[in-house]
């Protein structure tokens, strides 16, 4: 609840030191962000969504292609011991998870091929396997569920492989960040996801999905607050 200038000019202040004292690029966004960057963008535009060959993960690290950066701090030049570091002021951003088992449709995958709408049969000749496949359309299922793809106001989504639950079945987990609680939370999240995968289930997906209970994986701001007080 603190006035946001307080957290710009910490977020602010912050970036100011990591530049100039550590030699390393920094990006604000957020309230932070003269030019009103959004930490989504920035890290799509710097390859964080990229996906890490051969795995359907995404690569979780930062890349710049022509080793130079607009930053607001530090050096333009990317240090390639270092990358850069994106420094922002927000209003707390709930992460919450949901599971989902992808289970392959056998029978689909053993009909001619004159019978197939998917392309299954291809991905079986090109070497994609099942995880990969699963994580594939799981992204059309967070790409519908986020706001950006005309899904629920203030939600961001991906789709990250889970490994696997106890029968040895593929899991893909549904990663979103809820940017505004009030205007989606947890339960609204949870129920698109089970309404998205339902309509998954009736249409030619290669997978029959099965939505599992979701989690928050980030220390909500009263816990913060607590522990800062101990």
């Amino acid at each position: 609840d603190a006035d946001a200038s307080v957290a710009v000019s910490l977020a602010r202040g912050i970036g100011a030191r990591v530049g100039d004292r550590l030699g390393v690029p920094v990006l604000l966004y957020g309230a932070a962000s003269a030019k009103g960057a959004a930490l989504a963008d920035l890290r799509r535009r710097h390859g964080y969504f990229r996906e890490s060959a051969g795995t359907g993960a995404w690569s979780g690290a930062h890349v710049v292609d022509s080793g130079v950066v607009d930053a607001e701090y530090g050096p333009r030049d990317v240090p390639p011991e270092s990358g850069i570091v994106m420094i922002g002021a927000t209003p707390w951003v709930c992460n919450y998870n949901v599971p989902v088992g992808a289970n392959p449709r056998e029978a689909r995958a053993a009909a001619p091929a004159s019978a197939e709408k998917t392309d299954w049969a291809a991905n079986e000749r090109d070497g994609e396997d099942t995880t990969s496949r699963a994580v594939r359309e799981g992204r059309r299922i967070a790409r519908r569920l986020s706001e950006r793809g005309g899904g629920l106001p203030g939600v961001q989504a991906m789709a990250l492989p889970h490994g696997q639950d106890e029968r040895g079945g593929v899991v893909v987990e549904i990663a979103c960040n809820l940017l505004d609680e009030t205007r989606s939370g947890p339960e609204a999240v949870q129920a698109e996801i089970a309404r998205l995968c339902a309509e998954e289930n009736e249409g030619d997906s290669a997978f029959r999905w099965d939505v599992r209970n979701g989690y928050v994986t980030n220390l909500t701001p009263e816990t913060i607050l607590e522990r800062l007080a101990e």
